[in-house]
């Protein structure tokens, strides 16, 4: 199986997040401009989230769940052609678990403190948005 960046090669992202802390949840949108390298449908990887919607170059297309912790676009680019991937989607913020999105607790002036961290290695970022994580 070919790696992702043999499909689809991305060249900016940008990456908007809502965080509910309270809730233990986010929603975000990321939209990923890059180009088309192969034949293949463009994979991504994303673990744990939820798609709500997605759209290549403003066209709307389905999405499905791949192996390997991955969704598949469903187009019809040529190789070589620029592509602008826009995805909603959301996901939880996970306790116990130092990936992804997580929280971290502190003491300041003896009081309990909570913040959200992330480190996104080696697979971290794909449980808080799609990307090409590999």
């Amino acid at each position: 199986m070919k790696q992702l960046l043999d499909i689809f090669q991305p060249k900016s992202y940008i990456l908007k997040l809502k965080i509910d802390a309270l809730a233990h949840k986010f929603t975000g949108s990321v939209e990923i401009s890059g180009q088309k390298v192969s034949s293949e449908p463009i994979r991504l990887n994303a673990s744990r989230l939820k798609i709500s919607s997605a759209a290549i170059n403003g066209e709307n297309v389905s999405v499905s769940e791949g192996n390997r912790e991955e969704i598949i676009l469903a187009e019809d680019l040529k190789t070589g052609s620029p592509a602008i991937i826009s995805i909603d989607f959301s996901g939880e913020i996970k306790y116990g678990d130092l990936s992804g999105l997580y929280p971290s607790r502190y003491q300041l002036n003896g009081e309990d403190r909570e913040l959200l961290s992330t480190q996104f290695e080696s697979t971290g970022a794909r449980k808080v948005f799609p990307c090409i994580d590999e």
